[in-house]
């Protein structure tokens, strides 16, 4: 008798896999899941075309209004499973408009 996942964790694991950056081989190999089952579990279990359309654009309303330069401010982050990135600005830009790039950014 074959062993049965519930759907809900099949899909709770295809959504760890995504946040992982691994193969589906590898990801399948270290969570002690067959291979083709995994495979078979992300072609069952697709991003929502909502969730691509969302994290392929961001939408900025405006540009920031610079003030005048001063020293060059660098603002460095790491979003999990990702390379560290860095932005670098004349001058520190909106609050809301940083705030609107950032969470843009975790979405991708």
């Amino acid at each position: 008798m074959k062993n049965h996942t519930p759907i809900s964790e099949q899909k709770r694991l295809v959504e760890k896999w995504r946040d992982s950056n691994l193969s589906t081989a590898a990801f399948a190999k270290a969570m002690g899941i067959p291979s083709s089952t995994f495979s078979g579990w992300t072609r069952r279990h697709p991003l929502k075309e909502t969730a691509l359309l969302e994290s392929a654009f961001i939408e900025l309303t405006s540009a920031p209004k610079w003030a005048p330069p001063l020293d060059p401010i660098s603002i460095q982050f790491a979003i999990a499973g990702r390379s560290p990135c860095e932005l670098r600005f004349e001058s520190l830009p909106p609050p809301d408009w940083l705030g609107a790039v950032l969470r843009g950014l975790v979405a991708c």
